[in-house]
C-alpha cells in the first residue's frame, strides 16, 4: 500500500502542512495574532464597503419608487380634471 503525503496534497494540518515562512513563525503568537488581525480588518473593510453598496441601491430603488408613485398621482390628477 503506497503511502500517502498530505503536505503535497494541501489536505494535511497542523505543521506539516504550513508554508515555510508560516512555520518561522508557528511558534511567534504575537505574529499570528498580528496577521489574525490584518486579516479581520480586511474582511471587515469589504462588509463595511458591501453595505454602503447596498445602502446606495437601496437608496436608488426608493427614488424610483417614489418618482414612479408621483408619476401616478399626476396622471390620476390629469384624468380626474378632464
Amino acid at each position: 500500500m503506497a503511502q500517502h503525503d498530505d503536505r503535497s496534497s494541501g489536505r494535511g494540518f497542523g505543521k506539516a502542512s504550513l508554508t515555510r515562512d508560516h512555520e518561522m513563525n508557528f511558534d511567534n503568537i504575537e505574529m499570528i495574532e498580528k496577521s489574525e488581525h490584518e486579516r479581520v480588518c480586511v474582511i471587515e473593510e469589504r462588509f463595511i464597503e458591501q453595505c454602503r453598496q447596498a445602502f446606495i441601491i437601496l437608496n436608488r430603488i426608493s427614488a424610483a419608487t417614489s418618482l414612479y408613485r408621483s408619476f401616478q398621482n399626476e396622471w390620476s390628477i390629469i384624468t380626474i380634471n378632464e
